[in-house]
């Protein structure tokens, strides 16, 4: 796990500074095998016989071609995301000094610029282990109500800041044990109006109090039921 440094960076490019971000986000990599190099020129004649066998096996097979139909656009791309989720997927961002973490704020969020995130999605914090950590709900109990925990509500504010257009959603990994209406582990839609009426309040507390409007609200449980 990357920890808060103190030592002077000097110039980083975009991943060297994703890295430091520990950011889990989940965000997509693209991994590919490396092939080895032969360092002999008998190691290379015998690699240039097993790559014209293999060429000649290839040629001699009765695959049918590919057909590249260029007059249809085909699916678009709406854009790429991440998420802030898990119980500390990113816990350790906003603990980074200035100017490292505008730094790296403006290589997330900012468009045209670094990632360009189009989408960020985020935890409602639920009081229970949800991966790697435990992220604070703005309700630990009936009739309980502060929005200020956890950290997920700056992040939002600083991506908002950064781009006024990206997409921003919500998910609860976990829910606090009393709106299980009977013990620790029950669904929380043994109460269903109870339950909806958490997740309200907290899209309002998005809007109300740091001027973040969901575009998205998944009012369910994630991974739960499969």
């Amino acid at each position: 796990m990357i920890t808060p440094f103190s030592h002077n960076l000097g110039a980083f490019s975009t991943l060297k500074m994703l890295q430091i971000a520990e950011l889990s986000f989940l965000l997509i990599f693209l991994t590919g095998s490396i092939a080895k190099i032969p360092s002999s020129s008998s190691s290379l004649s015998s690699s240039s016989s097993s790559l014209s066998s293999l060429s000649s096996s290839s040629s001699s097979s009765s695959s049918p071609p590919y057909n590249i139909n260029i007059s249809s656009i085909g699916r678009r791309l709406d854009g790429y995301g991440a998420i802030s989720g898990g119980g500390a997927t990113s816990r350790l961002l906003l603990t980074y000094s200035e100017p490292y973490l505008s730094d790296i704020l403006d290589y997330l969020f900012l468009p045209s610029f670094g990632v360009s995130l189009h989408h960020l999605k985020v935890e409602i914090g639920g009081d229970g282990q949800s991966s790697e950590g435990v992220e604070p709900s703005h309700s630990h109990f009936e009739g309980d109500a502060d929005f200020t925990r956890g950290y997920e509500w700056r992040l939002m504010v600083e991506a908002k800041k950064r781009n006024p257009n990206i997409l921003i959603s919500g998910l609860a990994w976990t829910w606090p044990g009393y709106l299980g209406e009977g013990g620790r582990g029950l669904s929380p839609w043994n109460n269903p109006q109870k339950s909806a009426d958490y997740i309200v309040d907290w899209v309002k507390a998005a809007k109300n109090l740091y001027n973040i409007s969901l575009d998205y609200i998944d009012a369910d449980w994630n991974e739960r039921g499969w």
